[in-house]
């Protein structure tokens, strides 16, 4: 499988969802290790790595990584990246965005995160 770019599209749409879910997964850890900037660059190119995918959406990645949160943890790097950053309105449009991905699906840290970003925006203005 190439993720290689050919054309302005990925060469194989499988392989690009997966780059993506390399890019979001890695743009979380650097979130946790608050690497905010590298963390924003890769939240931002998993984005674009999934929407090259000729014909792809959110669910539709979500289906080919196995991952039905996949959407939902991409906003929630972002959330945090925007938090970090002081962008308190991108913060809070990202937050609502993952609240909504994750639906039922969300783990106990992300439950967590969600929540310290909640309270975090509730006292920012």
């Amino acid at each position: 499988m190439s993720g290689r770019v050919v054309g302005g599209q990925p060469s194989d749409p499988r392989a690009s969802a997966t780059g993506s879910k390399g890019r979001a997964d890695t743009a979380e850890a650097e979130c946790r290790a608050g690497l905010y900037d590298q963390g924003l660059e890769n939240s931002r190119a998993a984005l674009v790595i999934a929407r090259a995918a000729p014909g792809s959406d959110r669910t539709k990645v979500s289906e080919l990584v196995g991952d039905p949160a996949w959407g939902a943890n991409l906003d929630l790097a972002l959330a945090r990246v925007e938090l970090a950053k002081g962008d308190k309105s991108g913060a809070r449009t990202h937050l609502a965005a993952a609240r909504n991905g994750f639906a039922d699906h969300a783990d106990p840290f992300q439950k967590q995160l969600l929540e310290q970003l909640s309270k975090a925006l509730a006292g920012a203005t």
